[in-house]
């Protein structure tokens, strides 16, 4: 055949498009992979935040039906059964997969079942959350595994809480009864199956113990236990809120003979013993890289066939090595991905194809001679590892900023060649993937999942406070109120979600509640165009039911005869939105406005958390409001403007408040209502509330005002878009006890201050004191130890 030389062409020849597919395959191989990991963990969150809200409102239902009862005793619980069942069933209705909310006394006798599958009064004392309540330190939610009901005999699991309050004559502190909660794991499985576009994923939810409440595969009778050797119950013992694992493989229909097995997801849900996972097997996972290689080998082998034929010729025929030189720069040329010759020695670049001209603006000329690391730049801190050249084929994230300033992500794959013909054999193959476009869906799908966070938690936040503010009213009206707000503050989170948490037009918010009257003549609504942006959706839509409200029960929409006009206009210069909400009463003069309660209140200070004005004119013909929301607040046109995530369960023990009397604490929160109910709570614990600031600009100024007179401050972190953590640091290293208050996720650094302490939306009265209650002592321990020295 010739020299050795001669030999190792064409043996390279032969090897070299091999060698590529062979690369190009194993980057994809572990890229399928990697993406599979990212989807399942994206998948396990997104199950676990749907779970979360399905528990929160489980939860809350379970205490609305505590209040309904507090001081009914079971002797007049079962005589007044039907009113209360009625009660009941309206809670149990708002409550997503509930199919029944059960009372059982202290002897585990029911006493009140509203639900699709009413029952006789027999005896639940047998029942797992009946036995783990009744225990000498019970929890304060209880998650029951799944069991099967007696009467209709489908499988349910329960979510319970003690009963407390009860109107029998018991000792205080012992066991009342409970309230139950049970939930239909088949309707909780299709709401999972929600969260992921994979058919083949299974979901489920599994308590902290292995058992199974609900699963996208179906449960069996009894329902299934995951096995005490599995990784997720030894993870879930060391502390692990969420993590991904391989499980074992069964033959080859659940693994492949390439060591890799069922992929799994989990994630905890909220501060609960439960867990979202979700599995998938290598048969759903190497699917799409069994198409890439498919597409790859149809390239490669006869590529390699047709080089080592080349090659052969060229041994034969010396002057046909020009022309299969030029079919292997045609093939170089042509490769769909970017691909460079590098230097090891050197780390520069001694060859590159038209692909990677594109992708980096730049020409062969600019590129040829070029160190790759100055290409190249290593990638944000956590944001992945670059790839290394050496003598080991590696992958990894880079970024290549383009002469025009853009930033692209670049997936970097090298691997060694060595060719006997030329001098120095240290070459490597580089090839340069463009993920721009998969960086940037990731990131968007994160800021997407930590506003959703962040809005759920607001709104839970400000449902505690609606439920709080009404104090000792007669229940039938405090649960319409109640109910008419929280249904307001519903209503304007679909309307966000429906135009993907950018605004609502303002002639919706209107539509929501004066719908059902706008069939006649009655009421009138007319205006230009108008979109208020997300910020301003859920004020806004409270400050409108309220005026619906006392309309329907105080105003025009009390008599047939009244007339409701509501008209706004935008002015063009200011950019002000100006509103007028005008009732006539017609033949029947009275009040406009309802005496007393928090509807006027809550009315004016929603309007100020957005920055605007209220004028209220109440004639005896009628009410005339007229409201200017800032440019900030709206936005004209129907094309929304885009805008830029656990508490635990509230309990009766002591709130501490007599540590609390006398300390000034500086109250900063920009949602009105939420801002009341902070207000009257640390008054009520005996503090002298500095505020409240509605915006970081006001907590700077009362912050200077009070300087050296203040004993801790509770800071939202996001003031109508502004962070306070700068201002929280600078208190704190004036010896101020700092709390801070946030729907996101994250844990801030404290910066090693120890009179600092961090709560999440919502967060209740006993967490609010306790964290009042201990940077407060800090700061005062200092205060003595610097007014001794």
């Amino acid at each position: 055949m010739g020299t050795y030389a001669d030999r190792a062409q064409v043996v390279a020849a032969f090897a070299l498009p091999v060698l590529l597919v062979a690369v190009a395959g194993w980057f994809a191989w572990n890229e399928t992979w990697n993406r599979a990991e990212s989807e399942l963990s994206r998948t396990a969150d997104g199950a676990s935040e749907l779970s979360e809200r399905v528990f929160s409102s489980a939860i809350l239902a379970a205490r609305l039906t505590n209040n309904i009862l507090t001081g009914v005793s079971d002797q007049e619980l079962r005589q007044d059964e039907a009113l209360y069942n009625e009660q009941v069933a309206t809670i149990m209705a708002e409550v997503s997969g509930s199919n029944m909310i059960s009372v059982s006394d202290r002897n585990g006798i029911l006493t009140l079942m509203s639900g699709k599958y009413p029952a006789p009064r027999v005896s639940v004392a047998d029942r797992e959350w009946v036995q783990a309540l009744q225990g000498s330190d019970p929890p304060p939610v209880y998650v029951g595994a799944q069991s099967v009901g007696r009467v209709a005999g489908y499988p349910f699991f329960s979510v319970s809480i003690p009963r407390r309050g009860s109107g029998d004559d018991v000792v205080p502190g012992t066991y009342e009864g409970n309230i139950n909660v049970s939930l239909d794991p088949l309707e909780i499985a299709a709401e999972l199956r929600t969260t992921t576009q994979e058919d083949d994923d299974v979901l489920s939810l599994v308590r902290a113990d292995g058992a199974i409440l609900a699963s996208t595969r179906g449960t069996g009778n009894p329902a299934p236990r995951v096995p005490s050797t599995s990784p997720l119950l030894k993870m879930i013992g060391q502390g692990a809120k969420r993590g991904i694992y391989e499980g074992e493989s069964i033959g080859l229909r659940d693994g492949i003979p390439l060591g890799r097995g069922i992929l799994i997801a989990f994630t905890q849900v909220g501060n609960l013993p439960v867990y979202a996972t979700v599995s998938r097997t290598p048969a759903v996972i190497i699917a799409p890289w069994l198409q890439t290689m498919t597409a790859l080998l149809a390239v490669g082998l006869p590529t390699s066939l047709a080089l080592g034929f080349l090659s052969l010729t060229s041994l034969r025929r010396r002057d046909a090595l020009g022309k299969s030189e030029a079919e292997l720069r045609a093939a170089f040329e042509s490769a769909a991905t970017g691909t460079a010759l590098l230097d090891s020695g050197t780390n520069r670049i001694l060859k590159v194809n038209k692909r990677l001209c594109a992708m980096a603006g730049r020409d062969a000329r600019e590129l040829i001679g070029m160190p790759l690391d100055r290409l190249l730049q290593a990638p944000a801190k956590g944001s992945g590892r670059p790839a290394e050249i050496g003598s080991e084929t590696t992958t990894g994230l880079s970024q290549l900023e383009c002469p025009d300033g853009s930033i692209r992500w670049i997936e970097l794959g090298t691997a060694p060649v060595v060719s006997q013909r030329i001098q120095d054999p240290s070459l490597v193959i580089a090839t340069f993937h463009d993920v721009t476009e998969r960086k940037e869906s990731e990131e968007r799908q994160i800021l997407l999942a930590r506003e959703v966070d962040h809005r759920a938690k607001n709104a839970l936040a400000i449902v505690q406070a609606l439920v709080r503010m009404e104090r000792d009213p007669p229940i039938a009206s405090y649960v319409k109120r109640v109910e008419g707000r929280i249904h307001a503050l519903a209503r304007s989170h679909e309307l966000l979600a429906k135009d993907g948490w950018q605004g609502a037009a303002l002639e919706d918010l209107l539509d929501d509640e004066l719908s059902v009257y706008r069939d006649g003549a009655q009421v009138t609504v007319e205006g230009p165009p108008v979109v208020v942006t997300s910020d301003a959706v859920q004020p806004l839509s409270i400050v409108l039911h309220e005026l619906a409200t006392n309309a329907v029960k105080h105003g025009a929409l009390a008599t047939p005869a009244g007339i409701l006009s509501v008209s706004w206009r935008h002015d063009i210069q200011t950019g002000e939105l100006e509103l007028c909400w005008d009732e006539k009463r017609g033949t029947r003069p009275g009040a406009s406005v309802a005496a007393g309660g928090s509807g006027i209140a809550i009315i004016r200070g929603s309007v100020e958390q957005l920055g605007g004005r209220i004028t209220l004119d109440v004639q005896d013909t009628g009410l005339t409001c007229r409201l200017t929301l800032p440019h900030t607040a709206i936005t004209t046109g129907r094309s929304p403007v885009p805008v830029n995530t656990n508490s635990a369960p509230a309990n009766t023990a002591d709130t501490g408040a007599d540590d609390l009397s006398g300390m000034r604490v500086l109250l900063a929160e920009d949602e009105y209502i939420v801002a009341m109910d902070m207000q009257e709570l640390l008054e009520r614990a005996g503090c002298v509330v500095i505020g409240p600031a509605a915006n970081l600009k006001e907590a700077e100024r009362l912050a200077k005002t009070e300087r050296g007179a203040l004993d801790a401050a509770l800071l939202d972190v996001n003031l109508n878009g502004a962070k306070s953590i700068d201002l929280a640091r600078d208190l704190a290293r004036a010896g101020v006890g700092i709390v801070l208050i946030t729907g996101y996720s994250e844990v801030l650094e404290t910066d090693g201050h120890e009179n600092w302490a961090q709560l999440r939306k919502p967060a209740n009265e006993v967490e609010i004191v306790e964290a009042l209650r201990r940077v407060g002592a800090t700061s005062r321990r200092g205060r003595e130890v610097e007014a001794e020295g």
